[in-house]
């Protein structure tokens, strides 16, 4: 298993910068606002390219820093 294996939704590959702001904003708009507060950091983060993504596989002992710009840029082995 690798990081092809991470699965694609409209477009957006799980991991990617993208997919993360995709995702933290639907969960503004139908999230209950308990953490909103925190998603609004993350969003903010993310557009001034200050959040960082990792990907690891479940019983995996690898893990990957995902680049702003992965997938086309490679990701970087932690460990």
């Amino acid at each position: 298993m690798g990081l092809g294996n991470l699965k694609t939704y409209g477009g957006l590959r799980q991991g990617s910068q993208s997919y993360n702001i995709d995702r933290l904003k639907k969960y503004l708009y139908y999230g209950d606002g308990t953490y909103d507060d925190l998603v609004n950091t993350l969003l903010n983060e993310a557009m001034n390219d200050q959040l960082e993504s990792f990907a690891s596989f479940y019983r995996g002992k690898k893990l990957y820093e995902l680049p702003r710009g992965w997938p086309e840029i490679p990701a970087k082995r932690q460990r």
